[in-house]
């Protein structure tokens, strides 16, 4: 099998598909990671960027104890979300405990956070499908969203928009999306001289009744 193009969606940090495309010359556009490492074309996103802001939120709604759950430590995206989540607390002089920062499955990340962090009035979960496993348990603990708890989440998927509250999430361009990584593959393929591409797609902060300053 010798296909004409390769379009790869959330790669992990270490993708042997990636080795093997650039081996064998096919080439290849990647959704949602870094790309510095590989010669190939990626479309990604300024998650720093949107993860620092959406913390800032938190931050000037006044809330201090601020949780950051769920993710695979596999992909880049987890690691970028979190680095603008710790920035954005950094400078406004809030020290990060270690028991806020929870990966993983975000039913048990959101299980100790409850058992072991009970300071924490906001939650921002790696995106929408932690957030549906862990917020069950908020529930069960006799928590309301949002005047107990704040939540955001990323993606801003049906799970967020359908769930009640309705949770603020950060919202990416998906169908805009898809739609440049296969026009950027098809040129490559057509024009072998065009080496690689790099382009970086915004987001938004929907912001819905998961939200509000906390109770004390």
């Amino acid at each position: 099998l010798q296909p004409d193009g390769l379009l790869m969606f959330g790669a992990q940090q270490y993708e042997p598909t990636l080795d093997a495309a650039e081996v064998a010359g096919i080439p290849c556009v990647v959704l949602g990671r870094d790309t510095s490492r590989y010669d190939v074309s990626g479309l990604g996103r300024n998650e720093y960027r949107y993860a620092y802001e959406a913390t800032t939120y938190l931050i000037d709604l006044g809330h201090r104890a601020i949780a950051f759950l769920g993710g695979d430590t596999a992909y880049d995206y987890l690691h970028t979300r979190q680095a603008g989540y710790r920035q954005a607390l950094t400078e406004h002089g809030i020290e990060v405990c270690e028991d806020w920062v929870q990966v993983g499955d975000g039913r048990v990340a959101t299980t100790h956070v409850l058992e072991h962090a009970r300071e924490v009035t906001a939650l921002m979960y790696i995106n929408d499908n932690c957030a549906a496993a862990g917020l069950p348990l908020v529930v069960e603990a006799g928590l309301q969203i949002p005047d107990d708890l704040s939540v955001i989440s990323f993606d801003d998927t049906e799970i967020a928009r359908g769930y009640q509250p309705p949770l603020t999430s950060v919202s990416y361009r998906r169908y805009e999306e898809g739609q440049c990584a296969v026009k950027m593959l098809v040129d490559q393929i057509r024009y072998p001289y065009v080496e690689r591409v790099q382009v970086i797609f915004d987001a938004e902060l929907v912001e819905r009744a998961s939200c509000c300053p906390p109770r004390n």
